[in-house]
């Protein structure tokens, strides 16, 4: 538990019988991984849209189809997510994890006919 509430403020908790401090500390030390952690997954999660509209042209609010967009708002998208949407992603979670499927559907199959 010394990863959790500092040992002296554990020894103190301990002797006065008051374990609101430690409580505290504890609480606060899992909130504090807990937002860490969903940071960090926000944070791959915008560069993977990020990559996925370099590469593709498509972005999250799309439907699987390119759509033409002038420099000054690709340059606005890409920077809008990297500064926000490593806080908002878990409202997008679900077109997220669709974008790829989407663009498979709308990507036109073709057949190659091979006549001798």
């Amino acid at each position: 538990m010394d990863w959790l509430i500092d040992p002296s403020l554990q020894e103190y908790c301990e002797m006065t019988q008051e374990f609101e401090p430690c409580v505290r500390q504890a609480l606060s030390k899992v909130l504090a991984w807990v937002f860490f952690v969903y940071s960090m997954v926000g944070t791959l999660v915008s560069i993977y849209v990020i990559g996925f509209f370099m590469v593709t042209g498509i972005t999250v609010f799309d439907d699987g189809k390119r759509r033409y967009m002038p420099m000054r708002l690709k340059i606005s998208y890409v920077l809008v997510m990297f500064y926000v949407f490593p806080i908002f992603y878990a409202a997008f979670i679900k077109d997220i994890l669709s974008m790829s499927n989407r663009r498979k559907k709308r990507e036109p199959e073709y057949t190659v006919v091979i006549e001798s």
